[in-house]
């Protein structure tokens, strides 16, 4: 037998063109057991959620409104409503105030006051009833609420005499709510703003803009149209004139007596 010589040097060589190869290692995270998890079967209705609960023979139905419904979810998330805070910026003198997730429903109590006001082409200083004016608005994505009713009504009593348990939004002649005083004012309460531009949009839960529509009373000058709803047999300009006496009075009281239903 031949000896084997093997020469190094040109298995060196050899082995100089061949390129090394990088061999990738994956790591296999190790299997997680699979569990059984209780769930429950949900058919969503048009009016109601059904619950099927248990299997086979056993399997029983229970019909569930989606109102309980999304509260039992609120609980599992840990999200219920009545602990989420949705703050709001309401008018001054608001005394109701109610929402849902589409609605804002608010009123506001304004005292009797002496002030000025602008009657055709004069200024005049009359005595002004309590005013109640109640809003209603629209709730939008991101924050936008549009207002969509403003109506004007007027009081002789205090605001914790008033309904505390609904919104005010008609004429009440038993429960001391009668139309405002004034012209320019609608049988339901609405007014005439004339070509006034009224503040419409609300943004962020702030709704403080909704003063204007007390202040709009004093700003914006009255005329003819409409007449005086609120009080029968008078002209308007006769109206004003006798407000204005009762103005100039050591301890001026507003006339109620004279309105329609407050007898």
């Amino acid at each position: 037998m031949s000896d084997v010589v093997i020469n190094l040097e040109n298995t060196q060589q050899a082995t100089a063109g061949i390129e090394a190869v990088e061999l990738e290692v994956v790591k296999k995270e190790p299997e997680v057991p699979m569990i059984d998890v209780l769930a429950q079967e949900l058919i969503l209705l048009e009016d109601c959620v059904i619950v099927k609960i248990g299997k086979g023979a056993a399997e029983t139905e229970k019909r569930i409104s989606y109102e309980d419904f999304k509260t039992i979810l609120n609980t599992a998330l840990g999200r219920r409503e009545d602990e989420k805070l949705d703050g709001f910026h309401l008018p001054s003198n608001c005394f109701y105030f109610a929402k849902s997730a589409s609605a804002i429903q608010i009123s506001c109590y304004y005292q009797e006051r002496t002030a000025d006001i602008k009657y055709m082409s004069s200024t005049m200083t009359i005595r002004v009833p309590n005013i109640i004016i109640s809003h209603t608005l629209t709730r939008h994505p991101g924050g936008v609420m549009k207002l969509t009713g403003t109506r004007y009504f007027c009081t002789d009593v205090p605001v914790n005499r008033l309904p505390q348990d609904k919104f005010i939004n008609q004429v009440e002649n038993s429960k001391r709510i009668f139309l405002n005083p004034f012209s320019n004012t609608y049988n339901e309460g609405h007014m005439c703003y004339g070509g006034n531009s009224m503040p419409q949009t609300y943004n962020d839960n702030n709704l403080r803009g909704l003063d204007y529509y007390y202040q709009f009373l004093f700003n914006s000058p009255f005329n003819n149209d409409l007449g005086i709803s609120a009080v029968s047999n008078t002209y308007v300009e006769n109206w004003y004139m006798d407000l204005a006496d009762v103005a100039k009075q050591p301890d001026p009281k507003f006339p109620y007596n004279r309105l329609r239903g407050a007898q």
